[in-house]
C-alpha cells in the first residue's frame, strides 16, 4: 500500500491560520515603529561610543497579550517615563522603548515594572559592534 502526501491541504491550513492570526493581531495595541535620532549619539551609550554597551536611561518593555492601550500608557506615565519609540513585530504585542527620568535608577524601575502582571519583560537595549 502506498501512502502519498500532498502539501496543498497543509498549505491551505497554514494560510488560514496566518490570516486568522493577522486579523487577530490587527486589533492588538502596537508601539510606534520608530527610534529617536539620539540613539546614534555616542553620549547615549554606557561605554561612551555609539552601539557600545547599553543605551542609558532606556528600557524596552514587553506587555502581556491583550493589555489595553490605556493601561500601557498609565504604566509608562506612573513611572515618569516617556515613550520614545518601539518596534512592531509580525505576531505579538511589539516592543516599547521608554526613556526614564534623569534622576531615576533603571535597576529600581526595572524591578518595579517586572513585578506588574501586565509586564512580560523590561530590559535595557544592548549593542556591541
Amino acid at each position: 500500500m502506498t501512502v502519498s502526501w500532498h502539501p496543498l491541504p497543509a498549505l491551505l491550513s497554514l494560510t488560514l491560520l496566518g490570516q486568522r492570526l493577522a486579523a487577530q493581531d490587527a486589533t492588538q495595541p502596537q508601539p510606534p515603529d520608530t527610534q529617536p535620532g539620539w540613539y546614534a549619539q555616542d553620549s547615549a551609550w554606557s561605554d561612551g561610543k555609539y552601539c557600545s554597551g547599553h543605551l542609558l536611561r532606556v528600557l524596552v518593555l514587553g506587555f502581556q497579550p491583550r493589555t489595553p492601550d490605556s493601561v500601557r500608557a498609565g504604566i509608562i506615565a506612573r513611572i515618569g517615563a516617556t515613550l520614545v519609540g518601539g518596534r512592531r513585530v509580525a505576531l505579538g504585542e511589539g516592543l516599547y522603548h521608554i526613556s526614564l527620568p534623569a534622576d531615576s535608577s533603571a535597576t529600581e524601575i526595572r524591578g518595579e515594572l517586572e513585578r506588574l502582571p501586565e509586564i512580560a519583560f523590561a530590559v535595557p537595549i544592548f549593542c556591541f559592534e
